[in-house]
């Protein structure tokens, strides 16, 4: 039985993805603040921690691997949700818990190694002006990290890759995202002219972990449906096209 440690795997994608690996038959630990809504899963088990408290972190890990085995898997889609000045929590919290992990990770892997998965974002080469400029700068370091690592951890054959979400229709909020105007633009621009799933993005993250990648390492698999694929311009009279009449 593989065991895969989701870190944030509570909610929306981390949800999605604790959910794949468990229904594939392994074992899933899960890191975070809150109890996972997947309490009828045999094969996975909470484990709390507080992140931006990386120092902790080692012991938390270690209780996991003792109660499911050596790791196959980490998957790490958390960020910094908390109080506080939010470029210190990013940096807490997005970089030095991830370095943390993977570094810890790195010793326990199962013999023949294993995959590493780091959530990506477009804010690491894009601006969200929803987001502070903490959240840019780690998501861009993340794709950084992704790269230094996989060199750093290939010749132990572990592999460590992004995937990087763009619009997601999460389970939690679905129904009222759907209903909003801006998402019917959102739909008629993306080339696939549908809003890509938490599902979808879970078995993007599945698939690099599993042995048909296993000579992928250090890259981004982008799940957008092709929206960031579009020129500025081009965006805009996709949408400009279809709302007129």
């Amino acid at each position: 039985m593989t065991h895969t440690l989701v870190v944030g795997g509570t909610r929306g994608i981390g949800r999605a993805v604790t959910r794949r690996f468990a229904k594939a038959g392994g074992a899933v630990s899960v890191l975070g603040r809150t109890s996972p809504p997947e309490r009828e899963l045999p094969n996975v088990r909470h484990w709390a921690a507080d992140l931006a408290a990386a120092a902790e972190l080692p012991a938390v890990l270690s209780r996991a691997v003792e109660a499911s085995g050596a790791l196959d898997n980490l998957v790490v889609l958390h960020r910094f949700r908390g109080e506080g000045d939010p470029w210190q929590g990013e940096l807490d919290v997005s970089l030095t818990a991830t370095k943390t992990m993977i570094e810890w990770a790195g010793e326990r892997f199962a013999d023949g190694g294993g995959a590493i998965v780091i959530a990506g974002s477009h804010a690491a080469r894009l601006v969200a002006g929803e987001q502070p400029v903490g959240y840019h700068a780690a998501k861009a370091a993340l794709r950084q990290m992704a790269r230094y690592y996989a060199v750093a951890l290939g010749p132990v054959g572990i592999r460590v890759n992004c995937v990087t979400p763009g619009a997601v229709l999460k389970e939690e909020s679905r129904e009222a995202y759907l209903a909003s105007p801006f998402a019917e633009r959102l739909r008629r621009a993306t080339p696939l002219r549908r809003i890509p799933t938490a599902d979808e993005v879970a078995s993007a993250v599945f698939l690099l972990c599993g042995s048909e990648a296993a000579a992928v390492t250090g890259q981004e698999l982008v799940v957008d449906g092709g929206l960031s694929l579009l020129w500025q311009e081009s965006l805009i009279r996709e949408i400009s096209s279809e709302e007129t009449p």
